[in-house]
């Protein structure tokens, strides 16, 4: 009988060696694009406190929202060049940006803005609140990654200086819409033409007490379909804060955040909508009412 060969541990290393060599393959060549976008960080506010307070049957309910909201409002039009991407309760929007010297510089930021306030105001006509930052920074994401300087921007505002529930701008996004745009208003615009269409990007944002921009996303009234929806979203507006209140009342810090919002409600509804005087009663939030003292606006 023929004595058994020790095993050889050497040998079975340098065999599967050989065999892994065999299977590598080289990396393909992928394009990768790391350029200036403009990318905003949203967070709809709420989220995990409604998935654990739910009933299956109104979280199925919920979803089917959810799925709606995703397809017809926040995913880009089929000729647009926005990306979206979507994680848990959180929305990552980017669009790469023409050259700085381009004439398309301006529209692309101005469009970008205005989808997110077109989202906002849906969100609200669904009962959703939504919190979070837009900056300018180098971005890439494909369907499996994002790796983006501009979204880690973009979350620190979200998360670190947007206290109230609002979207607000780095000053990245102003430093390149007025003081880079401002040395070159005599160049390829007209200086009215410039001025026009700065002018308007600024209406699509609210300057701070603080110095810093939030959008003014009740100027989404503007871009609704029908005349008959305007009220309908300024009452949706108004249910959502004096819930909120309600539901909070014995939290100063989240109060004080609805505090803000029945503040702009009425400020804006007041100054800038002109709201008639027979439908101040209904369309008004009573601030000592809802809030327990009365709190002048800020805005």
């Amino acid at each position: 009988m023929k004595e058994k060969k020790p095993f050889d541990l050497t040998k079975l290393k340098e065999q599967l060696g050989k065999r892994r060599k065999k299977r590598e393959r080289k990396a393909p060549e992928i394009r990768v694009e790391y350029d200036d976008s403009i990318v905003a960080f949203v967070d709809l506010l709420g989220f995990s406190d409604k998935i654990k307070r739910l009933t299956k049957k109104d979280s199925i309910e919920h979803i089917r929202k959810l799925e709606w909201i995703i397809g017809n409002v926040v995913s880009p039009s089929e000729n647009s060049t926005a990306k979206v991407n979507y994680f848990s309760d959180c929305i990552c929007l980017s669009e790469k940006l023409p050259k700085e010297d381009s004439r398309d510089y301006l529209d692309t930021v101005f469009f970008f803005l205005l989808r997110l306030i077109h989202i906002q105001g849906e969100l609200i006509f669904q009962g959703f609140l939504v919190r979070g930052g837009v900056s300018i920074d180098r971005h890439y994401s494909s369907e499996h990654i994002i790796f983006s300087k501009g979204l880690l921007r973009s979350y620190e505002i979200e998360s670190k200086k947007a206290k109230n529930p609002v979207i607000m701008l780095d000053e990245s996004v102003h430093e390149k819409i007025i003081k880079f745009h401002g040395k070159k208003s005599g160049s390829y615009l007209g200086k009215h033409h410039y001025i026009s269409k700065v002018n308007s990007l600024l209406s699509l944002s609210i300057e701070q007490p603080s110095g810093e921009h939030i959008l003014n996303y009740l100027s989404f009234w503007r871009e609704v379909d029908h005349e008959s929806y305007i009220l309908p979203f300024f009452r949706k507006h108004k249910q959502l804060i004096e819930e909120g209140a309600k539901t909070f009342k014995k939290s100063e810090e989240v109060l004080s955040k609805y505090r803000w919002m029945a503040e702009y409600h009425n400020y804006y509804l007041l100054k800038v909508y002109e709201l008639r005087e027979d439908a101040k009663e209904d369309m008004l939030i009573d601030l000592k009412d809802t809030f327990g003292e009365f709190s002048q606006p800020k805005i």
